[in-house]
């Protein structure tokens, strides 16, 4: 082709001669071949850095209006954009970088297609097949004969639902007693693991790779028996999709001597309680004057029960009750077992046990606010993980004392340690945005003008000024709003 190619004589190159001159070599290529249909597939171009992406599709243009020839190219839609964004970024407000990149896209994409995502169905029958196709293995043939009843019922899903217990006992025959935890479990998990990795397959997989990976890791060392999957199932769901929910039961559960966390049981109670439980029907003492006809009206009665700052924050979070009312109650378990199979995430035990020289550092933390100012020079000797670990200890003895209306032992405590350490200064605002509004004293607004300097820190913790400014008590709104005029009239 380079040959054919070539400039004439004295002359320069010509590019749109030279284009129609490859196409048509190319063309008789094809013809001389015997190729009725060139299909050029390519796979995963979104993984490619930007820049070989697109040298990617600027060589697909040069071959995309030649006869016979066709590309079907798979990657994320969005990926490329920002490839063509990037590749691309000066130019003109009037063409935009955004709307070049959607252009671009269109005029050489010509028949687009956007796979859907996997819905509650057909993720309870993806799920159902890969834990039982890990149980049997994926070429027993009682297993390819429950893949071709899943394919049955995929045809029309929306009407056909999920793959029973009876499909399955009918479909792997005397082997279906072993798929019996696998469809328990499908059952369970399948609507949430749905909504959570929205119907992305590979994630989906990866999910349950990991789960299947941790319950060998249990069977292993011998206390395999201790590890029941729809418990690691609901705790690795937590794991994934909530993560900082996961560090906290882990964090309590660790150094529980039974290992439960009190505040899951209270979680799962109170999500899966019907709201006719909590609100009841009680008509006040009636105002109206005798003979009016007037009838006294109903008044509903909110009963409420005292919980935890921590309760609370998890009950403020829909996403997290809709984590707690998956089937299988875990509130009563010991974690422990779990945990330590999630050690490749995280070693919960080791940030226990390394606590243990660095609780008397803990205890000092609590003390006065001119002993605690004194302990600046130490504290800036611990290292990273072990400041992180003392955070998390001081922390949770401030929520467990749940106190919030004067300033709790600790709060000084917590500040030199950020002085210390600025990098703790995002979950120093984490902690404070936790806790309790309506129970929230004014000590919360005042004290911490040393300690959060980080810009994008500083501006997190103005918008929860705001926010107290608005919500809470009146002194708390009172004194929000005070030290919010005072920041402002200092910038």
């Amino acid at each position: 082709m380079k040959g054919l190619l070539k400039e004439k004589d004295g002359e320069s190159a010509n590019v749109p001669e030279e284009i129609n001159a490859f196409r048509k070599a190319f063309d008789d290529l094809l013809e001389k071949a015997g190729v009725e249909q060139l299909v050029v597939l390519i796979d995963d171009l979104d993984r490619c850095l930007p820049d070989t992406a697109i040298e990617t599709l600027e060589a697909v243009r040069l071959f995309v209006f030649t006869s016979r020839t066709a590309f079907v190219v798979a990657a994320d839609e969005a990926m490329i954009e920002y490839a063509v964004r990037k590749h691309f970024p000066d130019l003109p407000d009037t063409t935009g970088p955004q709307t070049y990149a959607r252009n671009y896209l269109e005029k050489l994409i010509q028949v687009p297609f956007r796979i859907p995502a996997l819905g509650d169905t057909e993720t309870r029958i993806y799920v159902t097949l890969l834990l039982v196709g890990a149980e049997l293995g994926e070429e027993d043939p009682a297993f390819n004969t429950l893949i071709g009843v899943a394919r049955e019922r995929l045809k029309r899903p929306w009407t056909s639902g999920a793959l029973d217990s009876a499909s399955v006992r009918t479909a792997l025959g005397t082997k279906a007693s072993r798929a019996n935890n696998a469809l328990a479990l499908s059952d369970q998990i399948g609507p949430i693991l749905a909504s959570g990795t929205k119907g992305n397959p590979r994630q989906i997989k990866r999910f349950l790779n990991t789960l299947v990976l941790r319950q060998r890791t249990a069977e292993a060392p011998g206390f395999g028996d201790d590890v029941k999957l729809p418990v690691l199932a609901k705790l690795m769901l937590a794991e994934r999709f909530i993560p900082r929910l996961f560090d906290q039961i882990a964090a309590a559960a660790a150094v529980a001597p039974d290992g439960k966390c009190t505040d899951l049981a209270s979680l799962e109670a109170a999500a899966t309680a019907k709201a006719d439980d909590k609100l009841k029907a009680k008509p006040p003492k009636s105002r109206v004057k005798e003979g009016d006809g007037a009838k006294p009206t109903p008044k509903l009665e909110v009963v409420t029960t005292t919980e935890s700052a921590q309760l609370g924050e998890w009950l403020s979070s829909p996403a997290i009750k809709a984590w707690a009312m998956v089937p299988t109650m875990i509130g009563g378990e010991d974690l422990r077992p779990y945990l330590f199979v999630a050690k490749d995430r995280k070693d919960y035990f080791g940030a226990a046990s390394v606590l243990g020289h660095l609780a008397a550092v803990v205890e000092q933390l609590f003390g006065g606010k001119f002993a605690v100012q004194a302990l600046e020079a130490d504290l800036k000797r611990l290292a990273p993980p072990e400041a992180a670990q003392v955070f998390e200890a001081v922390r949770g003895r401030i929520v467990g004392a749940d106190a919030f209306d004067t300033e709790p032992a600790g709060a000084a405590g917590l500040a030199v340690l950020i002085k210390a350490h600025p990098t703790l200064q995002g979950q120093l605002v984490d902690f404070l945005d936790a806790l309790p509004r309506d129970r929230l004293g004014p000590w919360v607004c005042g004290g911490w003008e040393g300690v959060i300097k980080d810009g994008e820190t500083v501006q997190r913790f103005d918008r929860l000024l705001q926010t107290w400014g608005k919500e809470g008590g009146p002194m708390l709104r009172a004194a929000a709003n005070g030290v919010l005029r005072t920041r402002q009239g200092a910038r």
